[in-house]
């Protein structure tokens, strides 16, 4: 899927550590949404990389979506809750996270069939997978189904 990069505001606060800044102004230059913490290995040691990034998370900068994936959030305006920072939502961000994490899928039958002129609208972020690494993604009430 070809989004354009979210619009997010980064905004650097002075209690931020200096790798946290480092890592938040590669993540806001980024046109990626989804990240891992490998992303960030040449900045730091493995240990201080995490901390930082459980540290974003924390100030809620990042949002985990999964075990070792994280993306950009921001604050609904409305709401004033943490959401997903992607314009296609959720279903951009999982379909960034398998092809990060080198994953094989494609898309479900029920996708394949709205695109065929189906007028079934698929609302689950559903796909199907080669082999058998299935990441568990989730966030919120939204989580990637497996098709068999």
């Amino acid at each position: 899927m070809n989004f354009k990069p979210a619009n997010i505001e980064c905004q650097m606060s002075d209690e931020k550590d200096p790798l946290s800044k480092k890592i938040l102004n590669n993540i806001c230059l980024s046109e990626r949404t989804v990240f891992t913490p490998a992303d960030f290995s040449a900045m730091g040691s493995c240990e201080a990389v995490e901390h930082a990034l459980k540290k974003l998370i924390n100030e809620e900068e990042m949002v985990s979506i999964g075990s070792g994936v994280i993306t950009r959030a921001q604050r609904n305006r409305i709401t004033g809750e943490i959401m997903l920072a992607a314009p296609g939502g959720f279903q951009q961000v999982a379909l960034e996270a398998l092809d990060l994490l080198e994953v094989a899928w494609s898309p479900c039958v029920a996708d394949l069939q709205y695109k065929a002129g189906g007028k079934q609208l698929p609302i689950q972020t559903t796909v199907r997978v080669v082999g058998n690494y299935k990441p568990e993604l989730s966030f919120r009430r939204y989580k990637v189904r497996y098709e068999e």
